[in-house]
This record gives C-alpha cells, sequence and structure tokens, in this order.
C-alpha cells in the first residue's frame, strides 16, 4: 500500500479496481474516470470532460470536474466530502447504510439525484 497515490490521463481512461492509500489523486484531461473499492482520501479532477463513476467508496471525496456526470455509490462517508461540476453535467449519489452523524456533503451540479434516506438527514 502506497501512501500517496497519483494517476494522471491526458485523453484515456482510468480505472482502478481497488485503492487503500492515504491519499489518492486522479486527473484526466479528457476521458472517464471508473473507481471501485477506494478508501480514504481521494481527489478527482477532471479537466475538460469526462464521467466519474465510484463504487463501493469508503472516505472523503474532492471532486472537480468541468463537464460530466459522477455516479457515486458511497459505503461511508468520513469526512467532508464535494462534487463539483462546474457546467454541465449530473450528480447520482447513493448511500445504502446511512449513519446518523454524515459528514457535511457539498454538490453542485446543474442536476443533482440523491436517495431519499440521505435528504431526510437535512
Amino acid at each position: 500500500m502506497a501512501i500517496n497515490f497519483n494517476v494522471v490521463s491526458h485523453g484515456g481512461h482510468i480505472t482502478v479496481k481497488s485503492c487503500y492509500s492515504d491519499k489518492s489523486h486522479f486527473t484526466t484531461l479528457m476521458g472517464n474516470i471508473k473507481l471501485d473499492h477506494m478508501h480514504r482520501s481521494v481527489k478527482i479532477d477532471v479537466i475538460q470532460k469526462g464521467h466519474l463513476r465510484m463504487t463501493g467508496f469508503t472516505g472523503n471525496l474532492e471532486a472537480s470536474l468541468k463537464s460530466g456526470d459522477v455516479f457515486m455509490h458511497a459505503s461511508q462517508l468520513t469526512d467532508k466530502s464535494s462534487i463539483f461540476i462546474h457546467e454541465k453535467g449530473t450528480v447520482e449519489l447513493l448511500m445504502p447504510n446511512i449513519v446518523q452523524n454524515l459528514p457535511t456533503i457539498n454538490l453542485i451540479a446543474e442536476k443533482i439525484k440523491v436517495e431519499e434516506s440521505i435528504l431526510k438527514l437535512g
């Protein structure tokens, strides 16, 4: 396990099956990012256009996309997290096992879909 894990792509896709690094950073100019079983602190930058798909996530996320869609299935958010789509795109957030003390989540996008159980927490 690495303490820091950085991946950069100018035009290709990034796919990771599992990562337990303390800090991970994924950057693409134009490409899709698919991350499964990510843990701890994760930062995502999509400079121009690309989609982000995350499943089995436990940790905190800072994602910034100029344009594209985000689908995130989170097992647990451990600290403040944010997803920001600057131009056009949709954020869909699923968290089947909601805990009462959910950290702050900032979602900024053209369209946002969140499970009803998350909205009830306020």
